[in-house]
């Protein structure tokens, strides 16, 4: 690592595109760009995004870039924040978009960045895009193959982003061709199994390779290199990589880098470990047998030894470890391999509930919506006492685990999302999403396949607790969103004459006088 003194400056050259400058000093000290950091974590390309906000550099960004490039820069190495320098330009994008774009397009076509590559908060430059309505910078990152199947840690893709900001035109471009196109060829590469991770070389160079077909032996080697961002890329790509799936071994030394000197290894290797143990989740579209099957094989994989251990590392890493996107990790983490009602990791996850941190207590509200025991007053008062949060991240995740954990017909919590829905339009939009995100039989009522036990969605909740007052109050169950062929067929008898919910166990509901139903 080169001396502190050396990097402020060559940061200084950098920033001002002194070009001339950076290369006198890069001969004169040796210094090696690929270990060269300030103390954020940013590397040369971070300072050449940042250098945006230069008016007047001497240098142009296509020099520069090149310049760094040749000199052994990493390209996709994220910052203390998981920004990678892509990230960078794009969140800078505003204060000079022309000249933003092509430094965009130079890092994309010509250093062949990572499009996308995520930041702490499982964000990508697409998402970013979506959220600031950034229409030409999106088609440029679509053209380079950015997924837009990827989702937030938050669950939220950038169409989803796109939507909830109300950015109609990159709502469009999300549903062209274009972003089909990228869509594909995502699912290709994830159907193919094709994982990619970097290899360090003898000569210190790292190499980025796809390890679909290396052989286990291969595996601890990719996991012990002496660069972190290779380790994370190769925690990353073996969580990913199909034949790993189960695989004891894997598992094994997944849970060896939670112990990881490096924080986004850590947080990497507790995704990984998650998708290493349990099953892919039943589709939207899947059978009731096929859901059943899937909740079958879940149940038994968190039941397994191996996810028992993981679990207990989990737990582990909640109770020592300092970094707050780690615990957030491990929150999303324990929510997903504990079974609900799991009264370690019930204990572990309640003070993270008041966490100073937002995106902590978001975290927590939602791993508490999948582990606390339904019905349970001493988990679902906590839970509605979040949609008051002042984050709004907090308020959707707490809106999600009310809606899993309260029994139907709870008045206190109908009263209360019905509060938050009045004061709070991100609250309705989310809560659009989680209608509409839910598996039809979820959204009417369904009957236990194995039981017979009928169990109400939330339409006949909200139906029946309106037609239940016989008051002379108005009642109206709003469905705030597009119309959609799957959930409007079961509302034809609601909305015609017989003003009449029809439910897939027989009943009928009977509309009274001061209800409405408006779409």
């Amino acid at each position: 690592m080169a001396g502190g003194n050396t990097i402020l400056e060559l940061k200084h050259h950098v920033l001002n595109g002194r070009l001339a400058q950076a290369k006198k000093l890069i001969a004169a000290s040796q210094i090696s760009l690929e270990e060269t950091a300030d103390e954020d974590g940013n590397t040369p390309l971070h300072w050449l995004a940042q250098a945006l906000e230069t008016k007047a550099p001497e240098a142009t960004d296509q020099e520069m870039l090149a310049f760094l490039l040749q000199n052994g820069a990493p390209k996709n190495r994220q910052n203390s924040l998981g920004e990678t320098p892509l990230m960078s330009a794009v969140r800078l994008f505003l204060l000079d978009e022309q000249r933003a774009l092509v430094l965009i397009e130079e890092l994309l076509s010509k250093a062949r960045v990572d499009p996308s590559r995520c930041d702490m908060v499982g964000e990508t430059p697409l998402m970013e895009a979506a959220a600031a309505g950034l229409d030409g910078l999106g088609e440029v990152l679509l053209n380079h193959r950015a997924n837009p199947l990827a989702e937030s840690s938050s669950g939220l893709t950038a169409l989803q982003l796109a939507q909830e900001y109300k950015q109609e035109a990159f709502v469009t471009l999300l549903k062209s061709p274009l972003a089909e196109r990228a869509a594909m060829e995502a699912r290709k590469e994830e159907a193919s199994g094709r994982c990619a991770a970097l290899l360090a070389q003898a000569d210190g160079t790292l190499l980025v390779v796809d390890v679909s077909h290396l052989e286990q032996k291969e595996w601890t080697d990719m996991l012990l290199q002496k660069d972190w961002e290779a380790r994370r890329q190769a925690v990353q790509a073996l969580g990913r990589l199909p034949l790993a799936r189960g695989n004891a071994r894997a598992v094994e030394l997944v849970c060896g880098c939670l112990e990881d000197s490096d924080a986004l290894v850590r947080r990497a290797a507790l995704d990984s470990g998650v998708r290493l143990l349990l099953p892919e989740p039943a589709g939207e579209e899947a059978s009731e047998e096929e859901a059943a099957s899937a909740a079958k094989a879940l149940a038994e994989a968190q039941a397994s030894s191996a996810c028992c251990g993981f679990i207990d590392k989990v737990l582990q890493r909640l109770r020592c470890d300092e970094d707050w996107g780690v615990r957030r990790v491990a929150l999303a983490s324990l929510g997903a391999a504990a079974p609900r009602g799991t009264e370690p990791a019930l204990a572990a996850l309640k003070p993270f509930l008041a966490d100073a941190d937002d995106d902590v207590r978001a975290a927590a509200a939602a791993a508490a919506g999948r582990l606390a025991p339904i019905g349970d007053e001493v988990w679902i008062a906590p839970l509605i006492k979040l949609l008051q949060d002042d984050d709004e991240g907090v308020r959707q995740a707490a809106l999600l685990a009310v809606a899993r954990t309260a029994p139907k017909g709870h008045r206190g919590a109908l009263e209360a999302v019905g509060d938050v829905m009045d004061d709070d339009d991100a609250a309705q939009s989310e809560l659009w999403e989680v209608i509409s995100a839910r598996l039809l039989n979820e959204l009417y009522g369904f009957s236990n396949i194995n039981t017979g036990e009928w169990t109400d969605g939330l339409v006949a909740l909200l139906v029946r607790e309106a037609v239940s007052d016989t008051s002379d109050n108005k009642k109206w169950v709003v469905f705030d969103g597009p119309v959609d062929a799957i959930w409007i067929e079961n509302m034809n008898t609601v909305l015609d004459d017989n003003k009449m919910l029809c439910l897939a166990n027989g009943e009928r509901i009977k509309h009274c006088s001061h209800c409405r139903s408006p779409q």
